[in-house]
């Protein structure tokens, strides 16, 4: 089921995952900008290429490619009785609605979200300062983060739009699981502003 799914997806949103030739150079300007997820072709294996990484990238997922297909992976999960029952047993509920259905689908969608910081983008190459994961800087920002420095960033009413989304200080279980998704969520620490300053391929 997963694949026809991705497979649309990408038709909808246009190119979103891209493959280089194995005798090509760092390909740093065809990479998308944000990106998701990068694959290289790493001298100490998998494991070390998601941990840090210099090595060649020979594939890239966009950010919206990304969050799209996990949004549709979870679309289709819903429609399976036994996972819709659970889900909603976890959010103390005896089913769930259409539109609980709908604000679930559009948070997984929004689960990495925290990776349009420009610390996390940096990671693609290897020379580029800040450096920065994608969970932490996000959860510091709309923990600690003041419309005074939303407002600055992003402009006027940007922090009290995503607390609206994401339902920040109200029913807010559902959005603090999937902040969670790599495991619990430590301590927020302070807000980096530099992290969150545009860049040319990120629209505030």
């Amino acid at each position: 089921m997963y694949v026809p799914i991705q497979k649309g997806l990408a038709r909808i949103v246009g190119v979103t995952q891209t493959k280089f030739g194995s005798q090509m150079p760092f390909p740093s300007s065809i990479i998308p900008k944000p990106w998701a997820k990068l694959g290289r072709d790493c001298r100490y294996g998998r494991t070390a290429c998601r941990a840090a990484c210099d090595c060649r990238v020979v594939s890239s997922l966009s950010l919206i490619g990304h969050s799209a297909d996990v949004g549709a992976v979870l679309q289709a999960l819903l429609e399976r009785p036994i996972i819709a029952r659970r889900l909603a047993a976890l959010l103390g509920r005896s089913g769930l609605s259409e539109a609980d259905r709908q604000r679930l689908v559009a948070l997984a969608c929004l689960h990495d979200l925290g990776k349009v910081n420009v610390g996390f983008q940096n990671r693609a190459t290897a020379d580029l300062q800040p450096r920065a994961g994608h969970i932490g800087p996000l959860y510091a920002l709309l923990c600690k983060g003041s419309p005074t420095i939303a407002d600055a960033l992003f402009g006027p009413g940007s922090l009290e739009a995503v607390e609206h989304l994401l339902s920040i200080g109200k029913d807010d279980a559902p959005w603090v699981a999937i902040l969670a998704h790599h495991g619990d969520l430590k301590r927020a620490g302070g807000v980096e502003a530099r992290l969150w300053q545009a860049a040319g391929w990120l629209c505030y």
